[in-house]
């Protein structure tokens, strides 16, 4: 009975399914990789496949994320979709729907680094409740939930970078106000000095504001963690517990600040 405990606590989301959109690499390829080691059935999605890769000309391959996460005792299922082809998108939930009937996470960290740098600003349509990101992708989902605030009602920035455009996003940041939802920050206290200043100058910003540590906004420094998908994948577990309220899901995260 002990030992079943053990397993079923060391997996916690088994007989969960969950989307990993844009799980080729970096960030998506690290929360795909946790999901599956938490016991989570994985759908990896993005348009780099084995022989064909995407337009960013990548090496990375959602064939080799699945087979990473297979390989060590999870499961996980590859699928090619363009998401800014909706009918593809649509297809894959009816493929999920039919397959699981339930999808219990979805994870966008689809590629946004063109549309940023085009614009600064939050690239396309946004549908859903809540944004979750690493690096590129952690900026622009605080963009995405100030900016829509009406729509966003939390926000998971994994090692944000703020850096990008001359730390534009601060000065951004003074001309927009946003009155709630919780917010998720985080660093590897070996990405750099200059990173851990900028997480540190927002949270301090945000506080500023009346946010509260540990109410609604949880700030995570990683010790010896790097600029990785490995480091976010250990992380993300930590973004779920903070985004459901604090059910716990995974063990604690070392050096934890609020």
């Amino acid at each position: 009975m002990a030992r079943k405990k053990a397993l079923v606590d060391s997996r916690p989301l088994t007989g969960r399914v969950a989307l990993v959109a844009g799980a080729t690499r970096g960030a998506g390829r690290g929360i795909a990789r946790a999901l599956g080691e938490a016991g989570a059935t994985v759908y990896c999605t993005g348009r780099s496949v084995t022989g064909k890769p995407s337009p960013y000309g990548r090496p990375e391959t959602i064939d080799e994320t699945a087979a990473m996460i297979n390989t060590a005792g999870g499961s996980a299922i590859p699928v090619r979709v363009d998401h800014t082809i909706e009918s593809e998108v649509k297809a894959l939930f009816r493929r999920i729907a039919r397959a699981h009937k339930r999808l219990d996470i979805v994870v966008d960290s689809v590629a946004g680094e063109d549309p940023l740098m085009k614009r600064y600003g939050v690239p396309g349509a946004f549908a859903g409740a809540v944004e979750t990101a690493a690096s590129m992708g952690g900026l622009i989902s605080l963009y995405a939930f100030i900016e829509r605030n009406d729509v966003f009602g939390f926000v998971g920035a994994m090692s944000p970078a703020l850096w990008f455009a001359r730390r534009a996003f601060f000065s951004w940041l003074k001309r927009h106000t946003h009155s709630s939802g919780r917010i998720y920050l985080d660093a590897g206290t070996k990405e750099g000095a200059f990173v851990l200043a900028d997480v540190a100058r927002l949270r301090d910003t945000l506080l500023d504001r009346g946010y509260r540590l540990g109410q609604d906004l949880r700030f995570v420094l990683e010790a010896g963690g790097r600029h990785d998908e490995r480091a976010w994948g250990r992380r993300f577990l930590g973004v779920l517990e903070f985004m459901l309220g604090g059910a716990r899901i995974s063990s604690p995260q070392p050096n934890r600040a609020g």
